[in-house]
């Protein structure tokens, strides 16, 4: 797991994530925070929460193998280590339990807008 990790430093109001790019890595926050953002369906810009030391994000796109479903930005100093795809991918055909795990956390904890319109428009039947 050690290998696929690589510590990355970023300064207040660095983004590190955009919505809409392809997700190649996720995050975890090893100090600082982070905020999260939406952008909606409205074209505006939705604040969703604040990341706190110890929290992890972008592992949406790698699991759902889709592009960012939110932005993310260094709130101070931040310290990061990014998870490569190649080694997440790695992980969790060892470890199908954490890909277990990080599905029900997506599917029961993230209720930001732009989720909230997607669920919306594919229960419109």
């Amino acid at each position: 797991i050690l290998q696929g990790l690589e510590v990355k430093l970023y300064l207040p109001e660095d983004s590190i994530i955009k919505q809409g790019e392809y997700a190649y890595s996720m995050f975890f926050l090893a100090r600082g925070e982070c905020d999260v953002t939406v952008i909606t369906e409205k074209q505006k810009e939705i604040y969703v929460r604040t990341l706190k030391e110890g929290e992890y994000f972008g592992e949406v796109g790698l699991i759902k193998n889709c592009k960012r479903t939110a932005s993310v930005f260094s709130k101070n100093y931040t310290t990061c280590a990014e998870f490569q795809l190649e080694a997440f991918t790695k992980l969790i055909t060892e470890y199908p339990s954490i890909k277990d795990s990080m599905e029900r956390k997506i599917s029961s904890d993230y209720t930001d807008p732009w989720k909230i319109f997607i669920l919306k428009v594919l229960d419109y039947n």
